[in-house]
């Protein structure tokens, strides 16, 4: 009896953790999308308005009227591959430029370079690019 409620018990926490980790995802693919569209109206607006005072890329993040849950600022990859960002946490490193965000739950996740941070570069104005091969249950993500 005690056995049965166990595995019942191990069962539910499994589907809730299965649960949490296909919404965090959907959470990250909004974002991503929104951190996009935020590129794509800056491009516009710079093609009808006065460019930007420099040459480098603006942080996406700013361009959204608010910035996803998570968003901790700017921080190298170097902090990222550290540990010292925390798990479903949203960064900006402005010497790549790239987007960085650290999953929360690992064990559904597969990059090249076995990580948990996915990082992706801004190779065109509205464009990221992922910078390695990244499958999160079992999507490939780029």
């Amino acid at each position: 009896m005690l056995l049965t409620v166990g595995v019942i018990v191990w069962a539910l926490l499994d589907k809730a953790r299965d649960l949490q980790s296909a919404a965090e995802l959907g959470a990250f693919r909004y974002s991503l999308g929104a951190l996009r569209v935020g590129l794509v109206l800056e491009q516009m607006r710079e093609r009808i308005g006065p460019p930007r005072p420099s040459g480098e890329e603006p942080n996406p993040f700013l361009l959204l009227p608010q910035p996803p849950i998570g968003y901790i600022g700017e921080r190298s990859v170097a902090d990222a591959a550290a540990g010292t960002v925390a798990p479903g946490a949203w960064f900006f490193d402005r010497r790549c430029p790239c987007v960085g965000y650290r999953l929360r739950d690992e064990r559904r996740f597969l990059a090249a370079s076995g990580g948990s941070v996915m990082l992706f570069s801004l190779s065109a104005p509205g464009i990221f690019t992922a910078r390695e091969s990244y499958v999160w249950r079992g999507q490939v993500i780029n």
